[in-house]
């Protein structure tokens, strides 16, 4: 049994009854505010069976009813957090100013946040496996990319020296071996790819080296997809249900980090809900994108600087920061969000100081341990001139990876296999520069737009993000709030605005206070949260800039969906309370969400369809 009360009185008359009575060893008392106590880590969820509220009373006259009744939700809603199923809670109010049926609403709604978290676990797994089996094969953003880097992982896991990827080309069982240097348009045929063979089984032993990319990114990225990928192959399933086994892991990891953000939220737990359950970050999700683990760690840490973690969470945050930084640089902004929880959750700024130090640099080590690539693109780039880029050569390992194809995998039998395809002509053709010229046959110029060109170059930089804007901003809205599928750029499927719009509603409406209710994001994390939102976008537009050819008429690579990991910020920040809701409106949200996904998935399968030409 463990007693709280926040009087040193209480507690101390309380010991020394335990004390007479011999029950040391039954009765604990703490002197503690049971707010904090509650929600602070020190009493872990399950370990009480029951739990008795008998708070003093939080409202002396009617005029205080609306203002009790939030402090009333609050402790209850921390109480029944921490009970397990089928646990007891006996509360009170303590005040005949309260109305019984108030005090039972209360009660109801509270019950109903507490259940929020396993409620978005049932949504997104069902619209996650549906998105999962609905995306066609290399159909997500990069996912190409993304999968033949999973694989490459899995090798590695299954002791194939360099994860079996040399000179451009990688080890993989025959019946995966399909054109992977390109994506893929949204069609039936290419749906149908998924479903066909679904259940055949392919033998362990029948490997081939493929043309493929693989990117040079932060491991941890492509841990879930690889274990997917890894079980896959030891089962011996086909190469549709490799692909749907990888496709799943992500979205498993992508609920696990979403479900504990949402446990943690100390409000707005419904805007969490909602955010991560729009079209954009389950696609992500249900497929082979390393984003899924950046949008759930990102969401966890916000969510735990809302809750205003202390000195106890300073090496849960430090964990997230350290993954978070080298999984995009653009991302370590959202470390800087710790400055906005209070010094004395720290206990006092000595210690503070120490607890950010510490979370400041896990970040800037394993940002610096895993991003030597940005660091020399940045290099390359802070000069006031254009000069050319000297590829550095490892020779020595050049020779031991070509080495230990030769000798290893050939001896095993193994060969070199292309798959030929129509893109692949073009994607050559496209990097082959025409004579003197400065352009490639495609028409790109081989000159970007580096710091160097930018400062000569300034008016034709503001026509540049001018015309972006101009031409690129729907393009941009609709990457984040769901109005397009598949590969953004390449072969994007528009879907009508109408749902752009009602995503867009349905998101903002989720953060909208209850009348009555007062409004707890504000002050210093609110202009915080904005600050490193609009820092991230900065950035996202700067390296979008960097990336392109100087005879673009528009910035290539800046994409919405970047911002998925700040969005909770920045839809937050236009909380207030003078735009209110008359009633709560979590349950009709949620179901409006889901039926608006399901109305897109639908549509985007009538696009497939009327994309797919049929020869007779």
């Amino acid at each position: 049994v463990t007693a709280v009360d926040i009087s040193a009185l209480a507690v101390a008359e309380t010991n020394e009854n335990i004390r007479r009575n011999g029950l040391e060893n039954v009765v604990t008392c703490v002197e503690a505010d049971v707010f904090d106590y509650l929600s602070g880590g020190s009493v872990k969820p399950g370990q009480y069976d029951f739990i008795i509220l008998d708070p003093p009373a939080f409202t002396k006259s009617r005029k205080t009813v609306e203002s009790a009744m939030r402090g009333y939700k609050e402790i209850n809603l921390r109480a029944m957090k921490l009970l397990p199923r089928g646990g007891y809670l006996a509360t009170c109010s303590c005040s005949h100013f309260m109305p019984a049926w108030r005090f039972e609403d209360m009660l109801k709604d509270a019950a109903a946040k507490a259940k929020v978290s396993t409620v978005f676990v049932f949504i997104a797994m069902v619209t996650g496996i549906i998105f999962s089996l609905y995306t066609p094969i290399k159909g997500a953003p990069d996912e190409y990319v993304h999968i033949t880097t999973a694989y490459s992982m899995s090798n590695k896991w299954q002791g194939h020296p360099y994860g079996g990827y040399y000179e451009g080309t990688l080890l993989m069982r025959e019946s995966d071996a399909i054109d992977w240097m390109n994506p893929v348009n949204y069609n039936a045929f290419e749906l149908h790819d998924i479903y066909e063979n679904f259940e055949k089984t392919e033998k362990a032993d029948n490997f081939v080296f493929i043309k493929a990319n693989k990117a040079n990114v932060f491991p941890p990225l492509y841990w879930a997809q690889a274990a997917g990928i890894s079980l896959a192959k030891l089962m011996g399933v086909s190469f549709s249900a490799l692909i749907v086994m990888g496709r799943l892991a992500n979205l498993a990891l992508y609920i696990a980090l979403v479900y504990f953000a949402i446990r943690k939220m100390p409000f707005f737990k419904t805007a969490m809900e909602v955010i991560a359950l729009t079209p954009v970050p389950l696609q992500l999700a249900a497929s082979f994108s390393y984003d899924t683990l950046v949008i759930g760690l990102c969401f966890l840490f916000i969510a735990s600087v809302l809750e205003k973690a202390g000195l106890k969470d300073t090496l849960l945050l430090a964990v997230l920061a350290a993954f978070i930084a080298p999984g995009k640089t653009i991302y370590i902004l959202v470390v800087a969000l710790v400055l906005a929880i209070p010094f004395d959750k720290f206990g006092g700024k000595k210690k503070a100081f120490i607890s950010i130090a510490v979370i400041a640099a896990a970040a800037v080590v394993m940002w610096l341990c895993y991003n030597q690539g940005v660091m020399k693109f940045v290099r390359e780039n802070l000069t006031p001139w254009l000069g050319e880029v000297h590829k550095v050569v490892d020779l020595e390992e050049v020779e031991r990876e070509q080495f230990i194809k030769d000798q290893w995998y050939e001896s095993l039998g193994i060969e070199e296999i292309k798959v030929e395809s129509e893109s692949d002509a073009i994607d050559s053709a496209a990097k082959e520069e025409i004579e003197g010229t400065g352009i490639t046959s495609a028409g790109d110029s081989l000159t970007f737009y580096s710091v160097g060109y930018i400062l000569r170059n300034i008016p034709q930089t503001v026509k540049l993000v001018i015309n972006t804007l101009q031409e690129n901003t729907e393009l941009y809205i609709r990457q984040i709030f769901g109005g397009i599928f598949g590969e953004s750029i390449v072969s994007p499927v528009k879907l009508s605005w109408l749902y752009v719009i009602a995503v867009m509603a349905i998101v903002f409406a989720s953060a909208l206070l209850p009348q009555g209710e007062s409004l707890q994001y504000r002050g210093r994390v609110k202009w915080m949260g904005l600050a490193v939102s609009l820092a991230i976008a900065a950035l996202v537009c700067v390296a979008g800039i960097m990336w392109t050819p100087v005879n673009y008429t528009t910035a290539f690579g800046i994409q919405g969906r970047y911002l998925i990991p700040v969005l909770p910020l920045i839809v937050l920040f236009f909380t207030n309370e003078n735009i209110t809701l008359k009633k709560k409106t979590d349950g009709t949200l949620l179901f409006a969400l889901c039926a608006v996904n399901v109305l897109m998935l639908l549509d985007g399968l009538t696009i497939m369809l009327a994309n797919t030409t049929v020869y007779y």
